[in-house]
């Protein structure tokens, strides 16, 4: 384009080429910038995000069990406890999240206990957890009250203890919710700032990993936030999109997030989240008469990536 420009004596970029001569009665085609180029590659990005958001939806909908419809879809799309109201609430998430890993669930089977595991906490009190308990203590009381056989260290009740002991001790700072709502929401400032604080987390609380650690606070309601599980890894890096890497998950569903809103759709990272693990899980779990299905992870992810569109979610650039 541009030699045939310099030829043909065509103004580009503000600066015709050729001889005086030939820049009498020079034509002109529309004026090229580097930030035209960016804002048409703004909104790419923003129809890739949105388009995207849209496949994995009407994927999820048309791979519904038949006792649901597309309307009681949307139950999945409020946070388990987002109306917390105590630094107890935030507590039984924290170590609820804590165990929400791997064979976890199975072993501790926390829907099934949790009465008894509530009375062992001093009802998610985190001051009596920590005057209380150590890490031993702490799972000798579980295993006495649940007949769990000897301690070891490699197992998850052992393990989940140190993530208990831990969250108390991290959430014993704060004096309430409100406390620990403006807490979060100071770093709320972008997708960088989200990620320091589930780092933060996964740092003091033993056991809690990058994802548990987001785990938790999207179920607390802050919906900015996803859990980059294995689930999303998967479909993200398989399909092409990004890194196979929790990190770049993380942030790559809060650019689909964004770029939905800038297009005009109210899209939530843990709407994304949701959507993707109930393909990947098939485990519609707020529906009681629902058992469990087979996952769709490796058909959607086929199916991304037989997509024509490339789905290219990267940032625009001044070149």
């Amino acid at each position: 384009m541009t030699v045939w420009a310099i030829k043909q004596g065509i103004c580009v970029d503000n600066f015709a080429y050729g001889s005086a001569e030939r820049n009498i009665g020079v034509k002109h085609l529309p004026i090229y910038t580097k930030e035209k180029d960016a804002m048409y590659q703004v909104k790419k990005n923003n129809s890739d995000s949105l388009q995207f958001y849209k496949f994995a939806r009407s994927f999820l909908e048309s791979h519904l069990p038949v006792e649901m419809s597309a309307e009681e879809l949307e139950e999945y799309f409020k946070a388990d406890n987002d109306n917390f109201k105590s630094i107890g609430d935030v507590f039984a998430r924290f170590i609820e999240s804590a165990q929400n890993y791997q064979g976890a669930p199975n072993s501790i089977n926390l829907k099934e206990r949790k009465d008894g595991i509530r009375k062992i906490l001093f009802n998610y009190d985190v001051s009596r957890v920590v005057k209380e308990y150590d890490v031993d203590s702490l799972d000798q009381e579980f295993r006495s009250r649940f007949k769990l056989g000897p301690s070891n260290k490699k197992s998850y009740w052992y393990r989940w203890s140190h993530s208990i002991i831990d969250s108390a001790k991290f959430l014993i700072k704060f004096n309430d919710a409100n406390e620990f709502r403006e807490f979060v929401m100071s770093f709320n400032s972008n997708a960088n700032t989200r990620m320091a604080l589930s780092l933060l987390i996964s740092e003091r609380i033993n056991g809690f990993g990058f994802a548990l650690a987001c785990d938790a606070l999207k179920e607390l309601g802050f919906y900015e936030y996803c859990k980059p599980d294995t689930h999303l890894v998967d479909i993200f890096s398989k399909a092409g999109i990004c890194e196979c890497n929790k990190l770049d998950v993380f942030e790559t569903v809060s650019k689909i997030s964004e770029r939905c809103c800038e297009a005009g759709e109210s899209v939530t990272p843990y709407k994304i989240d949701k959507i993707l693990w109930l393909i990947s899980s098939g485990r519609y779990y707020r529906h009681d008469s629902i058992d469990d299905v087979k996952s769709l992870k490796n058909e959607f992810i086929e199916e991304l990536k037989s997509q024509k569109n490339k789905w290219d979610f990267s940032e625009p650039r001044f070149y």
